[in-house]
């Protein structure tokens, strides 16, 4: 006998099947929060510095400081987290983050 023919599924359905699970949906949210704030910062910052000089070269300085860090770690990070559990990675990378706003927030 041959199986009954199964009713196709929308290529929507397969993209938001993950969503169906409360945990992926709560660390989806997260990071898509944390995103956001992260491009509104770069965006304020440029903005700042847009208004206390007229120099091109020091916006581009403000942008370049905001995002370089972000570039150089993120492969040593990926290949960090790909080689030890990731949840100890990610613990210690949000205690370095701690340590860094603590930090800052006592020099200011």
């Amino acid at each position: 006998m041959t199986d009954p023919p199964r009713p196709q599924t929308f290529v929507a359905d397969a993209i938001t099947a993950a969503l169906r699970f409360p945990t992926f949906r709560r660390v989806w949210l997260a990071s898509l929060l944390a995103n956001l704030g992260i491009l509104i910062q770069g965006v304020g910052a440029a903005w700042a510095m847009r208004q206390m000089t007229s120099s091109a070269d020091e916006v581009t300085f403000v942008q370049t400081a905001f995002l370089l860090p972000m570039e150089l770690i993120s492969m040593p990070a990926g290949a960090i987290a790909d080689m030890h559990d990731r949840r100890i990675v990610a613990l210690v990378a949000l205690s370095i983050e701690l340590c860094g706003a603590a930090a800052l927030s006592l020099l200011d």
